[in-house]
């Protein structure tokens, strides 16, 4: 991770730097966010919160290195939350679990279909996305 490659430079403050950031705004975006649109605000908070912080993590490892190694694999999870995101929002007034259910499912999906994990990895997603619908029935 952008984490660790920052640990092997010597600058170990950039990383928890980074974390500070990202943590402040999650607790900004939580307390603005949250009284007003719920689970709905709060989750946006977590996906904007991660966003700073890995934009703040890409920019430190480029300033220390010159370049940031595999940046199509790190942005990746971006898009992806993205898709899952709207089907979220677009569904939720149905039934949240069933709205939950396709999201990760459309994440999986689009994970899989850029190539961020193996056909192996979505069957096992996938198995324990079966279990996890057995226990709630």
């Amino acid at each position: 991770s952008l984490q660790q490659l920052l640990r092997s430079i010597p600058r170990p403050g950039d990383s928890l730097l980074a974390r500070v950031v990202g943590t402040l705004a999650l607790v900004i975006l939580c307390l603005v966010l949250i009284p007003r649109y719920g689970v709905i605000g709060a989750g946006f908070a977590v996906v904007v919160s991660e966003a700073i912080g890995m934009t703040l993590l890409f920019w430190l490892v480029k300033r220390a290195l010159g370049a940031v190694p595999w940046t199509a694999k790190c942005l990746m999870p971006l898009p992806v939350s993205l898709i899952a995101i709207v089907v979220f929002v677009q569904l939720k007034e149905s039934s949240e679990l069933m709205a939950m259910t396709l999201a990760l499912l459309a994440y999986t999906l689009a994970a899989w279909l850029m190539k961020a994990f193996s056909s192996g990895e979505l069957k096992s997603l996938l198995a324990l996305l079966r279990d996890l619908l057995r226990k709630n029935r």
